[in-house]
């Protein structure tokens, strides 16, 4: 799974809405910083918490997740998108359960308050077990699970390395489901008896194949004797095979004459058909002769036709010459008159271009008029510039006076804050001096109160040990009595074998043969046989009983006595809690009672100190604000002071630099003889618009004699080439007459009109070409039949007989049915006696394979029954397999860290018959010269935190890689690194980066220094807020170093 993007709303320190977007860390590794109590874990309960419905450590509960300072009814939840298993997206919302006071009533979620919803179909499944079971089957983990892979919680590095054999079985329990190898001895049990049922089945079946292939009637075949009735079927499958050939001679000798006799009719049927096609052929080719003269015309038709349609194209060329000749007539007459009409528009442009040249001395004056008005209006800009800047000097002067008469007000105002600042003040000290007394009681109080809720809850956990210690007690006392009444059993059972192998012997020994035990030959009183001897099978399931029996009552025994020793360490640390909260022994008695008695008197007074504390904890709040008010009152006063000194200054500067500015504008107006700006350049202006008038008219004129010139050189080229195109338009027109004249010649027609009679459209000529064609084929057809149908007939052209062939057929085949029948009887004879004999192979095969088995299986159930010479149960077996699993990769991490000084190995010794053995770790420390096997126990904190990390990401690897299914691309980790010195924390950060490099998401939190610059632009930066503002995130989503 991968998780997207993480929603908080009032959920533990973050009050406003936060959201972390975690697809920008896809593939890398960063770093989750803040102050201490901001807030970093709490990211990792809350993927946890949308999750499982729980938090990821175990010293934090589900009760405790909501904002203490959120007001009661208002929105705390999480909401978690990720991608599941299946590759589709899900969005999980999860409400957090209210703060319960001392007293409160537990309240039931509401189904809406948690809800999954599929994001592909929108499909939503609500309430707290729905959405808790969809998110394992989605993901793959329960929250145990989930935990080992995904996450490393804050205090708990160390826990997966510390487990004991039976702790860690359980760990691999939850995560690899192995209790199911604990029942595959009954499933190998139910194989074994399978196999034998198989075996007695064979024989069975052996019978019954050779009562139903002999004929005979419940007789007894022993399947020992299955080669010689094999043999004998052989034999008999040989004279049957003997028969069946010759009926079949017999069937194939008088199917033959029954071939022939057809044959002889087919000839005689086929001497008939051949004079009647004969006949049909005959009078065909006298039905297609009367057509003959009407389809000469016809072809008359057709040729005539050809001919015009040959002629056609000479025609359409002489009759589109014409066309081009008229239309090129009429466009040399227009030409002519365009022609006429450019050289008119020439001579008038040419007049225009002599007048344009007129005004040229005009435009040179204009152009000297303006230079030395421009002179004038940069003398003009100049002394305009120098009055702007007088302006603006008188400007600043007025402001000036402005600010120094706001300054004076200023002073005067805070002067009265800073007297009533100083006096606000005091006050605030005085409050603020009883919050020391106030926190100290409540703190006080509060751990009273929640020593008295642990309490509370111990002594109802010692009702529920005592009642799982009872019920282990009364399960304990049932295997036993179960044990011994296997015991019995098996006991009777081998007093009755063993007194029964007299009876068996006295069965084999034949007359005259020794007696194995006595020697004598003879057997006066041999041991009689009963029916209630057991057999050896009874023997050795009552020995499976038994042992099984003992296994429970074991199991019982342990499980009873850890329910006790839970019993008595509880009690006993509750008894000293109890007499250290309440100040006397636990009574035997009314203890809970006493205990909500004392808390319920607690808290009233916890309230009215929490009311103290917040009155002088807003007083020691206010403390810095006030003082920081009353510096600044001070502080602008002084620059008020400062300012006004300033403000006088410039205010003098100002007034000499106004009156030095003004006789410098009167000096430059002086030399303009009373023009401005704007007189100027309206005479500029004049003079500019009449130059571009006579500019536009030259231009004007220039262009219109080009575009006349350029019109007459056209319209004569015009003339000219349609001159041309005419003339060679007539030579043409003459050519396609002559031609047309001589295609009428040879085509035959007098003239044109007549040749247009005869063409008719390509479909119709076609249409009387191809009934020509048809009528030609058939003719063809029927000549090729007739004569056909004469090489065909015999010299005697009369009709044959077939009476006689019908009745040598029903002769013939009435002696085929009975060969036919003699034939299938043999037939099935001999398939009866094959398939027999081949069952026969297949039931010996299938019951000495059962046999086999049922011999295999019986070792198999030995082994996974735990019965073999190692005597190690199947479940332990596999759980040892897996953990070795888990060591190799935790041992690939852990020799980088150490610098490949230390590894783990599975400790070995003790494991044969020991339930609470076999998952035991070994330290290898390669640094000895013996390479001393250390037990975990002996680490150092430096040592013993690699050791931990390595097992924990070796676990997660592990999980990932053997479970079906199963896939987390996130590993979050919480603290743990300040142990390591620099070596080892770089090899640390070598694994880390390698386990990236998989592709998977890596979140560290940690508070040493080296690892926030290390991965200073990859971070969640998270800031505690001030008092009731909430935590805040920062995503850095930068590359680290």
């Amino acid at each position: 799974m991968t998780i997207k993007t993480l929603k908080m709303v009032r959920f533990g320190p973050y009050i406003n809405e936060t959201e972390i977007d975690f697809e920008k860390f896809t593939g890398k590794v960063f770093l989750v910083s803040g102050d201490t109590g901001a807030g970093k874990t709490t990211i990792f309960d809350a993927i946890c918490y949308a999750l499982y419905d729980e938090p990821s450590g175990s010293l934090r509960k589900s009760a405790t997740l909501r904002n203490q300072d959120s007001a009661k009814g208002a929105p705390s939840f999480v909401e978690l998108k990720f991608t599941a298993a299946d590759g589709k997206e899900y969005l999980v919302h999860r409400e957090t359960r209210a703060i319960r006071m001392v007293g409160d009533k537990p309240v039931n979620m509401p189904a809406d308050s948690v809800t999954l919803t599929d994001l592909s179909t929108s499909q939503v499944t609500k309430g707290v077990k729905n959405v808790n079971r969809e998110v394992i089957r989605l993901t793959g983990f329960d929250r145990d699970s989930f935990i080992r892979v995904s996450i490393l919680p804050q205090g708990e590095f160390d826990k997966f390395l510390n487990e004991n054999s039976s702790q860690r079985r359980e760990t691999l329990r939850n995560i690899f489901g192995t209790q199911l190898y604990e029942c595959y001895a009954d499933v190998v049990q139910s194989w074994k008896k399978s196999a034998e049922a198989d075996a007695a089945a064979a024989a069975d079946e052996f019978k019954k194949l050779m009562n139903r292939t002999l004929n005979t009637t419940d007789e007894d075949y022993p399947l020992s004797d299955c080669a010689e009735y094999e043999e004998k079927l052989c034999k008999l499958s040989e004279e049957c095979s003997a028969e069946m050939k010759a009926a079949e001679e017999n069937f194939n000798l008088t199917n033959e004459k029954l071939k022939e006799n057809s044959s002889l009719r087919s000839v005689a049927e086929s001497v008939n058909a051949a004079l009647k096609s004969w006949d049909s052929a005959k009078a065909e080719k006298q039905r297609l002769d009367a057509l003959k003269v009407d389809y000469s015309e016809k072809s008359a038709r057709l040729k005539r036709r050809e001919l015009a349609a040959e002629a056609k194209p000479a025609l359409d060329r002489r009759n589109k010459q014409q066309t081009t000749l008229a239309e090129t007539t009429a466009k040399l007459s227009a030409a002519v008159i365009e022609e006429k009409q450019a050289s008119k528009a020439l001579a008038a442009a040419e007049s225009q271009q002599q007048k344009a040249k007129q005004l040229t001395p005009e435009r040179e004056k204009i152009t000297s008029d303006v230079s030395a008005l421009d002179e004038l209006l940069k003398k003009c800009a100049e002394a305009d510039k120098a009055e702007e800047k007088m302006h603006l000097t008188e400007n600043q002067l007025t402001e000036y006076q402005k600010k120094l008469t706001l300054n004076q007000s200023g002073q005067e105002a805070g002067k009265a804050a800073q007297e009533k600042c100083s006096a606000e003040l005091t006050a605030a000290r005085d409050t603020a001096a009883q919050y020391d007394a106030a926190a100290a009681e409540i703190n006080s109080l509060s751990g009273t109160l929640e020593r008295l809720s642990r309490l509370s809850d111990g002594l109802s956990g010692l009702d529920t040990l005592r009642a799982a210690r009872d019920a282990a007690q009364s399960k304990c006392e049932k295997a036993v009595e179960q044990l011994e009444t296997a015991k019995l059993e098996l006991n009777s059972l081998q007093a009755k074998y063993f007194a029964g192998e007299a009876a068996r012997l006295a069965r084999k020994l034949k007359k005259g043969e020794k007696c194995p035990v006595c020697g004598s030959t003879e057997h006066p009183l041999p041991a009689p046989w009963t029916e209630d001897i057991p057999t050896q099978q009874d023997l050795d399931d009552a020995e499976a009983a038994y042992s099984k029996a003992q296994t429970v009552q074991s199991r019982a025994e342990r499980v009873l006595a850890e329910k006790e020793a839970g019993l008595a360490a509880n009690f006993s640390n509750i008894s000293a809690e109890y007499s250290a909260v309440m100040g006397c022994d636990i009574p035997e008695t009314g203890a809970a009672d006493s205990v909500s008695a004392k808390t319920a008197a607690l808290t009233g007074l916890l309230t009215a100190a929490e009311s103290r504390l917040h009155l002088s904890e807003t007083a020691r709040d206010s403390l810095p604000v006030i003082q920081k008010v009353l510096e600044q009152h001070q502080k602008q006063q002084a620059e008020l002071i400062e300012e006004q000194s300033r403000l006088t200054q410039e205010i003098s500067a100002l007034q000499s630099r106004r009156a030095a500015e003004e006789a410098t504008v009167k000096e430059m107006r002086s030399g303009l003889a009373g023009r401005d700006t704007d007189r100027l350049l309206h005479e500029k202006g004049k003079k500019l618009s009449r130059a571009d008038e006579i500019d536009g008219i030259v231009s004007a004129a220039a262009e219109a004699l080009a575009a006349a010139g350029r019109d007459s050189a056209s319209a004569a080229r015009a003339h000219t080439q349609l001159e041309e195109d005419r003339a060679s338009a007539e030579q043409e027109l003459s050519a396609a007459q002559s031609a047309l004249e001589a295609e009428l010649k040879r085509c035959g027609f007098s003239s044109a009109d007549e040749l247009l009679g005869e063409i008719v459209s390509k479909d119709e000529l076609d249409r009387l070409r191809a009934g020509i064609s048809e009528y030609e084929n058939k003719c063809s057809a029927a000549n090729a039949r007739l004569l056909e149908c004469e090489s065909r007939l015999p010299e005697d052209r009369t009709p044959r007989s077939t009476e006689q062939f019908d009745i040598a057929e029903e002769k013939l085949t009435a002696e085929l049915d009975t060969h036919k029948t003699a034939l299938v009887e043999k037939t099935a004879e001999h398939k009866k006696l094959t398939s027999a004999a081949e069952e026969l192979v297949k039931i010996t095969e299938a019951s000495s394979e059962s046999i086999r088995s049922a011999a295999i299986l019986r070792k198999l159930e030995e082994a996974v029954s735990g019965k073999s010479t190692e005597r190690i149960a199947f479940e332990t077996y596999m759980q040892m397999k897996m953990f070795e699993g888990v060591l190799r990769q935790a041992n690939t991490r852990l020799e980088e860290m150490s610098g490949g000084r230390y590894s783990f190995e599975l400790r070995r010794q003790n494991v044969r018959s020991n339930a609470s053995e076999g998952l035991d770790i070994n330290m290898i420390d390669k640094h000895s010269s013996s390479e001393t096997r250390r037990d975990v126990s002996t680490l150092s904190g430096g040592e013993r935190f690699m050791a931990s990390f390595a097992l924990a990401i070796g676990l997660s690897d592990y999980t990932l890689q053997k479970g079906v299914g199963r896939q987390s691309d996130m590993l979050f980790i919480d603290e743990g690194f300040s142990s390591l010195d620099s070596s080892s924390f770089s090899h640390a950060l070598n694994v880390i980066n390698g386990i990236s490099a998989g592709k998977r998401m890596i979140g560290i939190v940690t508070h040493i220094e080296d690892i926030k610059q290390y991965f200073r632009d990859s971070q969640i930066v998270v800031r505690k807020g001030k008092s009731g503002a909430g935590s805040t995130v920062e995503v850095m989503a930068g590359t680290a170093k």
